[in-house]
């Protein structure tokens, strides 16, 4: 199929482009397939293709099945600059001038091979009119998409080359390109013939809507005797031919209609040199024929694989009731089934047919399912459980692990196990916008923390609120005085509010607004912790939850003003052992005097320096009975507690200011 276009496209280089140029046969337009190459290194060499001398460096042949190419060869460009055979940088170039000079340069080129790694870089298309001076035309990038390269040049005295730009040295030759099917015509002894400059459709993925050509010439042009042809490569019969008087011309612009293009098929068209006429040059024709390709989408639907799945993974909450598989394409039910197991076990828990599956477009739902803590599972798709036109989806099987709703009795995370789904022994929840809690690699002491950014600039943010929730409760009744501390730092500019909170009653993985939170007082959250430095945030007592086991939730919220990037780190509950009756903060001493009584608590508070302070009695069931704001002095502060209306029990009063922390107990009998 390939080795027929080649033929066509030489045999048409060779005669009908000679016409629209006025030169005769000793002068031939230049056309080369590449099909005589053999050069099979990268080193530097002098290559003499159909008569011409080329200097390759860095480049050969291409014949593997991993390079493009339209026949059984092209060129590869290894695009390195310093490899061990290739010293310079990458290049195919004329060693000599194109007898008859040239007109137009056309090739085309594509990414070698399929794989991702293979660079998308530049590489320039240039001439020269002594091989000494070089001038560049264009500068092109390949991609995946096959791409024609077409530049009108009409030099006299010319010489080319394609040539690899801007890399930086190295020995990998991930950067390579192929290029196939060069065309130089003539030079124009008249600069006013009329000339091809743009064409469509042309390259890959063209639509199957597409239903005209359309050729753009360098003038005005008037319909002449000659024929547009649409072939498909490898046949030698046109799909569809027109004639200049078929077109529809608009100025400089003909368009050839109706086409009708198939699924996945390449196409080449070639333009007579009678087809069109320009008046400023003496009713001049087209100077050449024009072979331009293109490729038709492939839109044939492939058979369904699998591109997300729940539940999957570790730390899946032991509530989740259902499987649920997305895959690529939109699907119906099938035959086959789908099978969970535990780990180790033969027999399925439970079985699902691909029929019985609740589908929406390209997702599959199977209900219910039952669930233990700690339990490793499998899933199992058999092959067909869903289907599409092209076919059933192949078998697949993945494992998940719940997680152990015991509760945690000690927590010192630095999230070295973290993943998106389970962040060290917290997940996430997202109550309102796009952006979510991750696992970040630039922690305080190692490479991993966690972190959630809601703002794209110190201005502008995307509204959001979410939920950093420990997977199940913690219980520290086995310390004295739980206190938590964590590491914090920011990136950016905005504004963001922050809480720390506690539930007794969430039951965990939904929605905590189901829930009663009690959010701490956390002076350190009211600011933004420090631009680019950590810091630690510590001294957060716990004692007045340990009695009762709880879920531990960090908060962010922000509006669409602008929000900063905000990272935590090694987040512990530490037993701060001290008295019942004095616990020491970062900078308060606090005491107890005299008998407590259900009205009134006396209070002796030393300080470091002068601060504002809110005192806060809990019960121990943490729930705040009483507030008392007092504007402390360094040194010795008396501070008495009235009108709190207690009951009989012990009792734990916090201190609080910016500054400094510390709390205490109180019995009142």
């Amino acid at each position: 199929m390939s080795t027929f276009f080649h033929k066509f496209v030489n045999k048409l280089a060779c005669t009908v482009l000679l016409a629209g140029v006025g030169m005769t046969a000793n002068a031939q337009t230049y056309s080369e397939n590449f099909e005589t190459l053999t050069k099979n290194t990268y080193g530097t060499d002098t290559i003499t293709l159909n008569g011409v001398e080329w200097i390759f460096t860095g480049s050969l042949a291409g014949n593997s099945t991993a390079d493009y190419k339209l026949g059984n060869v092209s060129v590869r460009m290894a695009g390195t600059t310093n490899s061990t055979s290739n010293t310079a940088t990458s290049k195919i170039q004329m060693k000599n001038n194109k007898p008859g000079g040239i007109g137009q340069v056309s090739f085309v080129y594509r990414r070698y091979g399929t794989s991702t790694t293979e660079g998308e870089i530049q590489w320039l298309v240039q001439w020269s009119p002594d091989g000494n001076t070089w001038n560049t035309l264009d500068t092109i990038v390949p991609t995946a998409n096959v791409q024609t390269y077409m530049h009108t040049l009409n030099q006299p005295t010319a010489r080319i080359r394609v040539w690899g730009h801007g890399f930086t040295a190295g020995t990998a030759n991930t950067k390579r390109m192929n290029l196939d099917s060069l065309v130089l015509t003539n030079y124009a002894t008249n600069p006013a013939a009329l000339y091809l400059t743009n064409q469509t459709p042309i390259g890959a993925n063209v639509p199957l809507a597409t239903d005209s050509l359309t050729a753009t010439f360098s003038n005005a042009i008037t319909a002449s005797t000659g024929s547009v042809k649409l072939y498909k490569v490898g046949q030698s019969t046109p799909v569809a031919t027109f004639t200049g008087a078929n077109a529809t011309i608009s100025g400089n612009k003909a368009k050839f209609s109706p086409v009708t293009l198939q699924n996945n098929t390449a196409y080449y068209v070639t333009v007579d040199t009678n087809t069109f006429t320009y008046n400023g040059a003496g009713n001049s024709p087209v100077s050449g024929t024009a072979a331009w390709t293109f490729h038709t989408v492939d839109t044939t639907p492939s058979v369904p694989t699998v591109t997300y799945r729940i539940p999957y993974g570790a730390n899946v909450d032991p509530n989740t009731d259902s499987i649920s598989v997305t895959f690529s394409a939109n699907i119906t039910g099938g035959a086959g089934n789908v099978k969970l197991y535990k780990n180790g076990q033969t027999a399925p828990v439970a079985t699902f047919a691909g029929s019985s599956a609740t589908i929406s477009g390209n997702r599959a739902k199977f209900t219910p399912i039952t669930l233990e803590p700690a339990t490793s599972y499998i899933i199992k798709l058999d092959a067909n459980v869903a289907t599409n036109s092209a076919g059933g989806n192949d078998t697949v099987s993945w494992t998940f692990t719940t997680r152990d709703t015991a509760h945690y009795t000690s927590l010192n995370e630095n999230f070295a196990n973290c993943i998106s789904t389970a962040i060290g022994v917290f997940g996430r929840y997202n109550a309102t916008g796009t952006k979510v809690w991750n696992c970040s690699n630039f922690g305080h002491n190692d490479t991993n923390a966690v972190y959630i950014n809601g703002g794209s600039s110190a201005t502008a943010s995307e509204a959001n609120s979410d939920w950093l929730i420990s997977s199940r409760k913690f219980d520290f009744a086995a310390m004295t005085n739980p206190t938590l501390s964590f590491w914090q730092k920011r990136r950016f500019g905005g504004s963001v509010t922050r809480t720390i909170k506690i539930s007794t009653n969430y039951t965990g993985g939904g929605d905590p607004a189901a829930a009663t939170w009690t959010t701490l007082t956390v002076p350190a959250l009211a600011s933004a912790p420090d631009s680019n430095v950590w810091s630690q945030v510590k001294d957060i007592n716990l004692t007045a939850y340990k009695n009762t086991p709880f879920y531990l939730a960090f908060t962010y919220e922000c509006g669409t003003t602008g929000a900063y990037e905000l990272t935590y780190d090694d987040i512990k509950v530490e037993n701060k052992t001290t008295g019942i009756n004095t616990v020491k903060g970062a900078s308060v001493d606090l005491q107890v005097l005299g008998m407590p009584t259900y009205n009134t608590i006396e209070l002796n508070i030393d300080m470091k320096n002068s601060d504002k302070l809110e005192i806060s009695v809990f019960d121990m069931m943490g729930r705040r009975v009483a507030v008392h704001n007092h504007n402390a002095q360094a040194g010795s502060n008396r501070v008495s507690l009235t009108d709190l209306n207690l009951s009989t029990g012990m009792y734990v009063i916090q201190v609080m200011g910016q500054k400094g922390f510390g709390t205490v107990k109180a019995v009142v009998r």
